[in-house]
């Protein structure tokens, strides 16, 4: 089954489809792409990377902010089973390794982007 580019981007055949190996990095973009309360309809679905993405480097608010962002994706995205999530932060990027329904995604967030490698 191929479900569309969240962002509804084209390509010379129209919108992009997404094939199923790829559905999972499509998803994970959505939700790290839409902050809580942006989704029209569905006003708890989205990332809360704001509460603490520029918070202070500290062991243990690496450690609750860790479970707070599982908490939320299992909440928010059901279907995908998340098996690890780990933050790392260098200078003013925090890089967030997600693992998910057997792949690992690295995805850096500063203050103006967000980068999904």
């Amino acid at each position: 089954m191929n479900d569309i580019h969240y962002r509804l981007e084209q390509d010379s055949g129209g919108i992009k489809r997404i094939t199923d190996r790829n559905k999972t990095v499509n998803a994970v973009k959505h939700w790290l792409n839409t902050p809580e309360g942006y989704f029209l309809g569905q006003p708890s679905y989205g990332n809360n990377l704001d509460s603490f993405l520029f918070s202070y480097d500290n062991e243990i608010l690496d450690s609750i902010n860790t479970m707070n962002l599982i908490s939320k994706m299992q909440e928010d995205l059901p279907n995908y089973e998340i098996s690890g999530l780990a933050l790392n932060r260098k200078n003013d990027v925090l890089r967030i390794t997600i693992n998910i329904n057997n792949e690992e995604i690295d995805v850096d967030v500063d203050n103006d982007n967000l980068q999904i490698n």
